[in-house]
């Protein structure tokens, strides 16, 4: 039983480890001069461990000033080139809106985190556990595709100090 548990949680483990942004990596990532107007907006998440989440659960949609600029997978960034002044940045799942304003001058850099404010519950991963011992991977899949709806991010503005040795690590989102 114990054998059918790790490897069930291993599964789970590369499932969620597998839908990681994928494009280039930040520090390998050309990058066009500003015009003397502009701002250029980083948006990122960390990489995170999802035991019990489907790949396409765990991404945010990002907008800027309402327009979507892209999906932010785990582990991914996105830039954006925008006019300075006052500009509001969300990051949105199926069911929620989070939204963070700023205001920043020409020719700066805006870095903006965002993170997962879901609480995981202990519960549905150890049913899966459980559950998978005895009837092998296939409820995995049903744990892990359950409670999308109920994503919830959070958004800050994070000093360059802070984001630039993160995003180091990071890959572009597509």
């Amino acid at each position: 039983m114990r054998n059918v548990i790790v490897t069930t949680l291993a599964v789970a483990v590369l499932f969620g480890c597998a839908v990681s942004a994928s494009g280039p990596s930040f520090s390998n990532l050309p990058q066009s001069p500003l015009t003397a107007d502009q701002v250029r907006v980083y948006v990122f998440r960390d990489k995170v461990l999802y035991l019990a989440q489907a790949p396409h659960v765990v991404r945010a949609t990002i907008a800027i000033d309402g327009r979507t600029v892209g999906y932010l997978a785990n582990g991914g960034f996105l830039i954006a080139d925008v006019p300075a002044g006052h500009h509001s940045v969300s990051a949105a799942s199926a069911a929620y809106l989070t939204v963070r304003d700023f205001d920043v001058a020409p020719g700066s850099d805006v870095y903006v985190q965002v993170y997962d404010k879901t609480r995981m519950q202990g519960v549905p991963i150890i049913a899966a556990a459980a559950v998978g011992g005895v009837i092998g991977g296939a409820v995995v899949g049903a744990v892990v595709f359950s409670g999308g709806a109920e994503r919830v991010w959070g958004v800050d503005l994070v000093p360059k100090a802070d984001a630039w040795p993160v995003l180091q690590g990071l890959s572009l989102s597509k």
